[in-house]
């Protein structure tokens, strides 16, 4: 008599931060054969997932949800062929995440003010991020939604600009918000 063992094709799943290549959790992943089918999904988690005897051919790696409240935004789509091996054959995709440029400028100049004390608030009015105005300020991994772009104080010389309601979008793309700073205006009249 003799025996024969098959061995199954092994093939192994990475979600990974497209900056910092660490496993990014709680992404909702596909496996979608040429005419669209689901054949496997799963939630990524902290390691790579594995998926055994998955027949040869080509397939899509597809990510149906983003996990969004840690600031990520959807990968597009991996196309990939599985060979008929037993040796491991790896598959990553590369999850970029939300970039949000706020500058405080001269209504008139277009210049950056120096020395603004900003926030952001989410919808529900709680402090996401403040900092004092300079350069201008980039916020990475800010979750998708509404926000409010708010100043708390003036620079002296300035009228304390009215709050900016902004909408953080899924895209990697950095998305620009502005606040413009109107100077102090008065008459002064002298008596004697």
């Amino acid at each position: 008599s003799c025996e024969v063992e098959n061995q199954p094709t092994i093939t192994e799943f990475t979600k990974t931060d497209l900056t910092g290549g660490q496993e990014v959790e709680g992404a909702k992943l596909q496996i979608l054969d040429k005419e669209g089918n689901v054949i496997e999904e799963w939630v990524s988690g902290k390691e790579p997932h594995t998926v055994y005897a998955l027949a040869p051919g080509e397939y899509v790696l597809h990510e149906e949800q983003a996990p969004t409240e840690q600031g990520y935004v959807r990968a597009e789509d991996v196309t990939f062929i599985v060979e008929e091996t037993g040796e491991v054959q790896k598959v990553e995709m590369k999850d970029d995440h939300t970039k949000v440029s706020i500058s405080k400028t001269d209504i008139t100049t277009g210049e950056e003010i120096e020395g603004a004390k900003l926030q952001i608030l989410d919808k529900d009015g709680k402090v996401v991020e403040e900092w004092v105005s300079g350069e201008e300020h980039l916020i990475e991994y800010l979750p998708t939604g509404e926000y409010t772009l708010h100043e708390e104080a003036a620079v002296d010389g300035y009228v304390v600009a009215n709050d900016v309601a902004f909408t953080v979008k899924e895209t990697g793309e950095i998305q620009k918000v502005e606040m413009k700073d109107e100077r102090v205006m008065g008459v002064l009249k002298i008596h004697k």
